[in-house]
Parts: structure tokens; sequence; C-alpha cells
């Protein structure tokens, strides 16, 4: 009993000198991690205003290149910040000076890291001042397992425009699901004249059809549109409401002829697309086919034969066979 006692009133004592050196050591990690973050927090602005000194010098009269020994991640992220601030000449010389001298280096070494990490830190450098140099990295962070590490070396590539990173992420955006494959859609689409070059390349060749349809669908062009014939009959649905879409958003002078040739088709979505593009042809034979749309099985496609009635200023035809929908356009639409 005595024996038992003991050894309860020593757990008893270990548990509570366990409990208060947790909460020390909580509070002293605690105090760290804030005395760590100020001095971080100085540390950048001690930067930020050594970048500041050397943009303010012409860079002819620069004696000296910028250097800086200190923590690396600490610069990425106020070169970073300088990024989003700042477009002009200056800047960008500095910029590709602090990055070849300060950062590349580093990049280099952690994009082949295990850690996802360390690779999204070297996509990050790479996306500020890429260059062909870091073709074959960046291609191996194109397709890299972790999407983060994806959008900024999908980035970095269509800065650069080469060919086979252009090739590289189109093909990635075929992988690609979700809200990924919308982000290097918005990429692609905003990319340079040599980006959609190579897009409509790629579409004529058969190369990627549905991955070239939408993100060419997602652009103003500005040159004849038949190479899409051929996919306005694909056996593959979504090729073909893909190929419509674009003529949705470049509605040349024979769009309004797919679109009367797609009023009957047996696909709900391509029905829709149709009935949208017709809105931006108000000739007769298009309004007998948004006639036959206003009595479509599908709410969508009604609703969208309204609208485009709507836009051509077809009140009459609209008030006469629209049913319901002319309820809903005039509350709604």
């Amino acid at each position: 009993m005595t024996i038992s006692y003991h050894i309860a009133n020593l757990i008893l004592y270990f548990e509570m000198l366990l409990m208060i050196g947790t909460i020390v050591f909580l509070i002293f990690f605690r105090m760290i991690s804030r005395w760590k973050k100020k001095r971080g927090e100085q540390r950048k602005g001690e930067l930020s205003s050594k970048i500041l000194h050397y943009l303010n010098k012409k860079t002819q009269h620069r004696k000296k290149r910028f250097y800086y020994q200190g923590d690396f991640l600490e610069l990425l992220q106020v070169v970073e910040s300088f990024e989003h601030r700042l477009n002009a000449e200056e800047w960008q010389i500095l910029k590709k000076e602090i990055v070849d001298h300060s950062l590349r280096p580093k990049a280099k070494k952690l994009a082949t890291s295990r850690n996802w990490q360390k690779r999204a830190l070297a996509a990050r450098i790479f996306r500020l001042a890429p260059t062909l140099q870091e073709e074959d990295l960046l291609l191996l962070l194109i397709q890299d397992p972790s999407f983060f590490v994806r959008s900024f070396a999908a980035a970095a590539a269509l800065s650069i425009a080469s060919p086979r990173l252009i090739h590289a992420c189109i093909e990635q955006m075929g992988r690609e699901k979700g809200y990924a494959r919308y982000f290097f859609n918005d990429l692609l689409a905003s990319g340079s004249k040599e980006v959609l070059d190579h897009l409509i390349d790629y579409a004529k060749k058969g190369k990627e059809p549905l991955v070239c349809l939408e993100v060419l669908g997602a652009r103003t062009l500005s040159f004849p549109l038949t190479f899409l014939e051929t996919y306005l009959t694909s056996t593959a649905i979504d090729v073909q409401r893909a190929a419509l879409q674009v003529f949705v958003r470049n509605p040349q002078r024979e769009a309004v002829t797919h679109f009367i040739k797609h009023a009957k088709n047996t696909d709900e979505k391509i029905r829709v697309i149709a009935a949208k593009g017709l809105g931006f042809f108000p000739h007769e034979i298009g309004k007998e086919s948004l006639t036959q749309f206003l009595h479509d099985p599908s709410w969508q496609v009604r609703w969208e034969a309204a609208k485009s009635l709507r836009k051509q200023g077809a009140w009459g035809l609209l008030l006469k066979e629209g049913g319901e929908m002319t309820d809903y356009i005039l509350r709604f639409g």
C-alpha cells in the first residue's frame, strides 16, 4: 500500500513537471517565433531600402552590382513584392541582376529536390526572370506532381515562348482537371503571338484539339477560322462544342451557317451554344432557328434563344413565340 502510494505521487509529480515544462516551452517558442518574425521583417525593410537605393541610381552610374548574402527566401519575397508594384525598365534590369547573381544559382539546385516546397521556390525564382538556360528544368517542373509548382513553371515557360515549352504547356493542360485546367487555359489564352501561332499550328495538325479549341475560344481572333470546319463534324462531342464556342467568341461571317446547321443537333449543350451564337446575326434565317429554339425541350436552350432575340430587338417575335421565356426576359433579362 505504501509503495503504491509513493509510485502514484511520483507519477503525479512527473505529470506536473511535464505540464509546467510544456507551458514554459510553448511560451519560449512563441517568444522566439515573434522575435524571428520581427527580425525578419526588419531585414526585409533594410533589403527594400537597399533595392530602392540602387533603383535611384542610374544603371550606368552604379559602381558595383547588387550583392546580398542573407537569407535567399527573404530576398525572394522582397523581389516578388517589388515585381507586383514596378514595371519600369530600371527595375527590370536590377531584377535580372539580383536573380542572376543571388537567386538563380540556388534555384537550379532546388529544381530537382525531392521536396515539392523547394521545387516551388525554384519555379518562383524562374518566373521572375526566365531564360532559355532553364528550359530543361522548366520542362520537368511543368509536369511536377504539385500544381503549385506547375503553375509558376508554366508562367515562366510561356514568358520565354520557346516552342518546346509552349508545346509542353499545351500538352500539360490536356492532362489537367478542374481548376488547374482553367488556370492553364487562362495562361495560354493571355500568351504572346508566338503562343497563339503554336496553338493554331497544333489545332491544324490535330494535336490536342480540345485544348487548342478551349484556349482559342477564350481569345479574340482576327483571321479566318476555316480550319475549325474539320472539328465541327468531329465524332467527339466535346470537340464539336469547343469548336462552336470559338465562333461564339469570334462571330465571323461564316459562323452563322454553322450555328444554323447545329440548330437540330441532338446534344443539348451544342444547341445552347448555337442559340447564343445566333444572337450576333440578326438575319431572317437565323431568326427562324431562334424561333425553333424557343420551343426546344431544354429550358437552357429556350433561355439563350430568348436572350438572343432580345439582343436583336426582336420583341414582336419574342412576345408572339416566347411563352414563359418572355416573362423571364422582362423580369431577369
